[in-house]
């Protein structure tokens, strides 16, 4: 999973990486996966002699705003980025892992995405103050809830039905 996640990545950067395919010992992987329906064989590149697989295009999303703004029934086109940003990493950790997620975990994600993986202290504590301070103006939005002290949530996601 992991190397097609990466291998996407790196194609929309037309950095091209070498295939899985049943031709190059891969096939009993290849079959989990496909019976998971984490990979699909792509049914425009793949010929009869060589499948080719792409990986669930719902594991590729990383903008989940438009998903968000239906369950809430609110527009976030003019929002800020942290707190889009604030948004989707609640709304990926409720929906994929079924976890409440808490500002502490929220924050060096952020941090990397912002500013990549060298530390600044002084900038990292000030991000975390600022991601609580989004966490608490969302609960106070109604957007977000907190069920206990382990985390926030997306209101309503626990009875939605993700939006492909």
């Amino acid at each position: 999973m992991a190397y097609f996640l990466k291998s996407e990545k790196l194609n929309q950067n037309r950095k091209y990486t070498i295939l899985l395919s049943p031709s190059n010992n891969h096939f009993d992987v290849l079959n989990d996966l496909k019976n998971s329906r984490l990979i699909a064989e792509d049914m425009y590149l793949s010929t009869e002699q060589t499948p080719i697989y792409i990986l669930s295009r719902a594991l590729t999303l990383t903008n989940f705003i438009p998903q968000i703004s239906k369950l809430v029934n609110k527009e976030f086109g003019e929002m800020d980025e942290d707190k889009k940003s604030v948004l989707n990493i609640i709304y990926r950790y409720n929906f994929y892992n079924k976890q409440l997620v808490k500002p502490s975990t929220i924050t060096p994600e952020l941090f990397q995405q912002k500013f990549g993986s060298e530390i600044n202290p002084t900038i990292y504590e000030s991000l975390g103050r600022k991601v609580r301070k989004i966490c608490s103006d969302l609960l106070n939005e109604d957007i977000l809830h907190k069920p206990d002290s382990k985390g926030y949530a997306i209101k309503n996601l626990e009875t939605s039905v993700p939006i492909y």
